[in-house]
């Protein structure tokens, strides 16, 4: 396998530099290509899609290659922009995931990864692409685990259907035995704001009778207000448990404040910029998944 990872050259088999023109125009540069023993390995490209220049560069990268006769194996995806506008939301705004997707797919990749997508509709549009996840595959049993609306809940049942196929027989009975609460999102009805979660009633008790630590799950984090109020709902019912917060992409550093001053501990990954590298409150951690290929801890979804 040789490795084109856009995200750090220095972990790239295959060299490369991005120079950046005076009109601003981002221009990838590769060093010579051996287009022989390419030709006989499966190239895996590695990219970060958190900006539009990431996704140019994305396509230049690909230009080259195809130009050169040589096929695209494998693409990983750590963020996927668009991926929260992912239907028509009014007919005065744009379908960005959908444009998106159209351009990924002009890439001709054989297989593509893309890791914690905010929905099924990512996987819809993107051609021969697959899920992956950075939840731990015991994190079920090690924690009680809550998602802060049904949508997350959704993500975390499916997740959790491939690791227990007892699950899946347990659904068909209509029995729901998913070890996975979640909170209900309550909207001011005068301006359709949202001002508080409340942790669903069917869950109530399983979280009052649970003596696991709390772990919240999502896929994203912007401000963190959300987060805010589904730690407000957990300690309405459990006020001393020891809760935790896990998301994939955090995308914004005000985020990173908010939820380290309402959970006992924080962790999320450097999908979307390279958080390592900034001072963090002492109860964060980053998760570093940009060498997605050797990464232990990426399962499919």
């Amino acid at each position: 396998m040789a490795k084109l990872n856009l995200i750090n050259p220095e972990q790239s088999d295959i060299k490369y530099e991005v120079i950046t023109f005076n009109d601003g125009q981002p221009h990838i540069k590769f060093q010579p290509l051996d287009r022989k023993a390419l030709s006989t390995d499966d190239i895996t490209i590695i990219c970060r899609l958190a900006t539009q220049d990431q996704l140019f560069i994305l396509e230049q990268a690909a230009n080259v290659l195809h130009r050169h006769g040589l096929r695209i194996a494998t693409l990983f995806i750590t963020y996927l922009q668009g991926m929260r506008m992912d239907r028509v939301m009014n007919f005065e705004e744009p379908y960005s995931l959908e444009l998106i997707a159209t351009r990924i797919n002009a890439l001709q990749a054989e297989h593509v990864y893309v890791v914690e997508p905010h929905s099924r509709v990512s996987l819809k549009l993107i051609n021969n692409s697959e899920a992956l996840s950075v939840l731990e595959t015991d994190a079920f049993d090690k924690c009680f685990v809550v998602a802060p609306d049904a949508g997350a809940r959704q993500r975390l049942c499916e997740q959790y259907d491939k690791k227990n196929s007892d699950a899946r027989f347990d659904k068909l009975l209509g029995v729901d035995f998913y070890p996975i609460s979640f909170c209900n999102k309550h909207r001011d009805p005068d301006t359709g704001y949202i001002d508080r979660l409340d942790v669903d009633d069917r869950c109530v008790e399983k979280l009052k009778t649970s003596n696991k630590p709390i772990l919240v799950v999502d896929d994203l984090c912007d401000g963190g207000r959300t987060f805010v109020m589904c730690a407000e709902a957990i300690r309405r019912i459990k006020p001393d448990a020891e809760l935790s917060i896990t998301v994939t992409h955090m995308v914004n550093p005000k985020g990173i404040e908010v939820l380290a001053e309402h959970y006992d501990h924080v962790e999320f990954t450097d999908s979307f910029r390279y958080w390592t590298t900034e001072s963090m409150p002492d109860n964060v951690t980053c998760i570093s998944i940009t060498s997605l290929t050797e990464n232990p801890m990426l399962h499919t979804k």
